[in-house]
Formats: C-alpha cells, structure tokens, sequence
C-alpha cells in the first residue's frame, strides 16, 4: 500500500464536525449554501429574529444559531 492510499484511508476515519450553538458566519456556506451579506439581510428585513437565529457575541461580532436557521429554512417558525 502507498503512501496516499493510506493517508486517503486515515482521512476516512475522522469523526464528522458538528457545529456549535453560536457559529460565526464563515461557517454559513458550508452549512446552509449562503454567504454572510445573504446572512446579513436576513436579519437586516426582519426575517431572523435576534437572540433566536443570531445574536452578538461578548466582542461583539454577529453569531447565528445554526438549529434555528435549520428550522426556519425547513419552514418551522
């Protein structure tokens, strides 16, 4: 067995990565397909709520809730 063969069969077993409650907005493509300025018009129209699906951190950055972005794009308000 080569080198690359194992290291592509290593890879293979590294346990999936769950985000947390509050995830910045870099994580928001990766998770749901859109990008920080969609992000940001969702909450800028009203269509997230702040404290449900984001809120700012302690140095104040924007964070959203992935479980309740989940829910509203699954049509749960």
């Amino acid at each position: 067995m080569n080198s690359t063969t194992e290291s592509v069969s290593t890879s293979a077993t590294l346990p999936p990565l769950s985000p947390g409650r509050w995830v910045r907005p870099n994580l928001l493509p990766a998770l749901f397909g859109i990008n920080a300025e969609q992000a940001r018009k969702y909450r800028e129209r009203g269509l997230w709520l702040e404290e449900k699906h984001w809120r700012y951190d302690p140095v104040r950055r924007v964070v959203y809730n992935p479980e309740e972005i989940a829910n509203w794009f699954g049509g749960k308000l």
